[in-house]
């Protein structure tokens, strides 16, 4: 079945050597960044795991005459630590996500749309996504820049807040330039006549 359009599956298949050496390098950024947040994701796991069955365990009876009964009992600061960590986290995600278009979408209004139709709206994405991502990194990076000034800390364990701050920043400068980078793939895919995938 033919639909018109020239074969090419995807807005890649336009890309030069330079091009698509940069598509690998944002592509194996993004990855990684995507696996840091994940190995982030997994250790707070583990710190609720153990804070929760710390905080259990520690209200046995039996266990309290013993030895262990001191060193039982929920991680201090587990929440300050989840909250910091979860952030991280969430932004480390971003770039992989959009890169690889695994993002939420909702199709209801384009699920008839055509290949070019829906590419144009693909591109008005990836411009609106980058202004916010940009937008957003620049207010998050203003935010560390305060919080480092006026040495704000957590409650319980006094890390100091701004640490945070500069991966979500990092993440958030690899999305700018990741929803850029989709965006310039649309515009050539769409020049070559091949609407994306």
């Amino acid at each position: 079945m033919s639909s018109g359009l020239p074969e090419c599956a995807t807005d890649r298949a336009v890309l030069g050597p330079r091009e698509a050496a940069v598509d690998r390098g944002l592509r194996r950024l993004a990855g990684g960044l995507a696996i840091a947040g994940g190995a982030v994701l997994c250790g707070l796991v583990a710190l609720v795991v153990v804070s929760v069955l710390g905080r259990e365990l520690s209200d046995l009876a039996w266990l309290q005459g013993t030895g262990l009964g001191r060193w039982l009992g929920p991680v201090n600061g587990d929440f300050e630590l989840v909250e910091l960590g979860v952030a991280v986290a969430v932004f480390s995600f971003l770039p992989h996500c959009h890169i690889t278009r695994r993002n939420v979408a909702v199709e209801v209004f384009t699920w008839s749309a055509s290949p070019g139709r829906l590419a144009w709206l693909r591109l008005a994405g990836d411009g609106i996504y980058a202004v916010l991502a940009g937008l957003l990194a620049w207010q998050v990076l203003l935010g560390a820049v305060d919080l480092h000034r006026f040495g704000e800390t957590t409650m319980v364990l006094a890390i100091p807040v701004w640490w945070a701050y500069p991966p979500a920043v990092a993440g958030l400068g690899l999305l700018v330039a990741v929803t850029l980078w989709t965006a310039w793939l649309g515009v050539r895919g769409l020049a070559a006549g091949c609407p994306g995938d």
